[in-house]
């Protein structure tokens, strides 16, 4: 398996290094109406996000079959002077009994801010070009999923 995911993660570097460029801002022609500043090959986009998906499939079963700590017990015996950061401090001092309360507030947090970037379609100039900005924002995702999940940093390495 690790084998699998080092490959993964080394085949999303390698193809966003490569088509890179694509999406190079270009300065505009004097009086071109049809211009778009956005290079996008949705070919290669669309295999990025496919492969990205498909990946996000594999791998969510595992991340979503870890156990969970709902014991108290568990939680009290934990020794928290390993954990040196304010954070890491701040984090274990929360009351497990709040967690389905501070699930929610996560995932509406979330949520919003996947959300957000349906703002630029206010914008009539960004309007005409939404096909690409959704490429490249659904890229953009797979390419970030993919890293974090798929790597020593994701919670497919870490058991904390």
């Amino acid at each position: 398996m690790k084998i699998y995911v080092t490959m993964v993660i080394v085949l999303s570097l390698a193809v966003s290094w490569c088509f890179a460029d694509q999406v190079q801002p270009q300065t505009p022609p004097a009086a071109d109406s049809s211009f778009h500043p956005y290079k996008v090959n949705r070919w290669v986009s669309g295999g990025i996000v496919s492969a990205g998906a498909g990946f996000r499939l594999l791998s969510g079963a595992d991340i979503l079959h870890k156990p969970n700590i709902d014991s108290s017990s568990e939680l009290a015996t934990l020794n928290t002077n390993v954990y040196t950061s304010r954070f890491d401090q701040w984090a274990l001092k929360q009351d497990p009994s709040k967690r389905v309360g501070f699930e929610k507030v996560s995932d509406n947090m979330a949520l919003s801010i996947y959300m957000l970037p349906a703002f630029l379609l206010l914008d009539g100039g960004v309007r005409r070009d939404w096909v690409d900005l959704l490429m490249m924002y659904l890229e953009t995702q797979t390419i970030t999923f993919s890293v974090y999940n798929l790597s020593p940093l994701g919670p497919n390495f870490q058991n904390k």
